[in-house]
């Protein structure tokens, strides 16, 4: 589940940390000029002003050096679903944004990112995701490829406010196939790790939040482990 995205990013923080030196040395080889003036020069022409190194001819100060080249992602966000079709296809694309998030963080190398999920998931699922993606980097693994869900069955309900009143579906369980085929883990030694199985079942449930009009994953579960029926796919 990432990019290799870290690479590109280190490099433009070191451009940025290069551009803001580069800025510095240049405004301070501009006040010279005026110290060079030949002491003959008359008394009535003043010597020039020195350029202010902070006026726009000093280099650029980069918008944003802080930036670490990761996406921006955005939550998915809707009106309250209509229908179970609407209810599911939003539910469906926030799983899918968590995995695209997720293999972004794993991608880059860097643990803090892993705090980008919460784009896509809270509470204990959340905690769950971060703390996945920061024990992987944590054990210096390098991750490449990408997992993937394919959605095989849904379920729509109401969820309760407060006050036991009903949201309408506002809540959808669905099983999806996770697919890590295209995963590839190596350790630090160079040896392949062993990602497990390719393909295999998972429960999800996901929620929309009223008064924000966002969904968000919320918890994870495997099916029993009552046969390959019931986890492969």
């Amino acid at each position: 589940m990432i990019r290799q995205k870290k690479l590109t990013a280190t490099a433009g923080a070191a451009l940025s940390a290069a551009l803001l030196l580069t800025g510095c040395t240049d405004g301070g080889q501009e006040s010279p000029t005026s110290e060079t003036t030949p002491a003959s020069a008359s008394e009535s022409s003043p010597a020039p002003i020195p350029e202010n190194p902070l006026s726009s001819s000093a280099a650029p100060i980069p918008e944003n050096p802080l930036d670490n080249g990761f996406p921006d992602f955005e939550p998915v966000t809707s009106e309250q679903p209509a229908t179970d079709k609407e209810a599911t296809a939003r539910a469906f694309e926030t799983v899918e944004l968590m995995y695209e998030v997720s293999g972004e963080a794993l991608r880059s190398g860097d643990p803090e990112n892993a705090g980008e999920l919460s784009v896509a998931a809270t509470g204990g699922m959340l905690e769950r995701e971060m703390e996945l993606v920061e024990g992987v980097l944590g054990k210096g693994v390098t991750y490449e490829g990408e997992s993937t869900v394919e959605l095989i069955e849904s379920e729509v309900a109401p969820s309760a406010r407060q006050d036991g009143t009903l949201i309408e579906r506002a809540t959808v369980h669905l099983v999806v196939c996770e697919d890590n085929s295209q995963v590839k883990i190596t350790g630090k030694d160079g040896e392949a790790k062993n990602t497990g199985d390719d393909r295999f079942r998972v429960n999800y449930r996901v929620s929309w939040n009223e008064r924000a009009e966002t969904w968000a994953v919320v918890s994870t579960s495997l099916p029993k482990l009552d046969g390959p029926e019931e986890t492969e796919c």
